[in-house]
């Protein structure tokens, strides 16, 4: 009797060892596939960042172009510096004024600029287009100035204009004096309003994701400036 009950408990204990190894060997089975299958979806993931990074830069870079094209129509245009010196040598030039305000009008609705102003060489705004458009923020004047002395086509980034508290971008276009090339005589402003375009373009995903969103930051000393709206705050 008590060899049958030893043989009993020995059977039970075998039966026992089998089942916690059964279940050892599932569970490390189920660690190495699931493990596999984190890295595996991590590579996924990541492969898909890397590619919509590349993208969304590449759009950037391509907007850029397009709107520093758009400066380039009027840098060292004979005929647009021929007009802008009229205008600014009389005041009551109307034909000037005429082509002057129809070329930027042209320009500035098609291309969704915010706003184009002509400045003189003093820093003064003589033309706007639309008329009743938002002034331009005091440092992007003197920031005209300084441009007048450099000669060369400048891009202001995301800076806040005091007038209406929003954000802009801002093209700086030296005009020459057309009798004098060496001389710079004012200064066209192509103003962007990054919420009609660049912000929305921005805050798009090519694929559907409840959390993913694009950043635009700028370090300022030990600091990270967020220059795009975040899409949770």
């Amino acid at each position: 009797m008590k060899r049958s009950d030893d043989r009993k408990n020995r059977t039970g204990m075998v039966f026992l060892f089998i089942f916690f190894g059964l279940a050892a060997g599932i569970s490390a089975a189920g660690y190495v596939a699931y493990d596999s299958y984190e890295q595996n979806f991590r590579a996924v993931v990541e492969r898909q960042l890397s590619a919509i990074a590349e993208l969304k830069i590449d759009q950037l870079v391509e907007y850029r172009k397009e709107r520093l094209g758009d400066a380039y129509i009027f840098f060292k245009n004979p005929a647009f510096c021929s007009l802008v010196r009229q205008f600014f040598e009389k005041r009551n030039n109307v034909n000037a004024h005429r082509q002057l305000h129809t070329w930027l009008a042209k320009n500035q609705a098609p291309y969704s600029y915010n706003g184009m102003f002509l400045l003189d060489a003093r820093g003064n705004v003589r033309m706007s287009v639309p008329e009743n458009t938002t002034p331009i923020a005091s440092m992007i004047q003197n920031k005209a100035l300084e441009v007048l002395r450099l000669g060369t086509i400048t891009i202001q980034e995301f800076h806040r204009n005091e007038h209406d508290q929003r954000i802009y971008l801002t093209l700086l276009v030296p005009i020459a004096d057309d009798t004098d090339p060496n001389r710079q005589i004012g200064v066209l402003l192509l103003r962007i309003d990054p919420e009609a375009y660049l912000y929305p373009f921005i805050q798009t995903w090519p694929v559907p994701s409840r959390t993913s969103e694009t950043l635009i930051v700028r370090r300022e000393g030990n600091d990270v400036l967020f220059l795009n709206e975040l899409r949770f705050q």
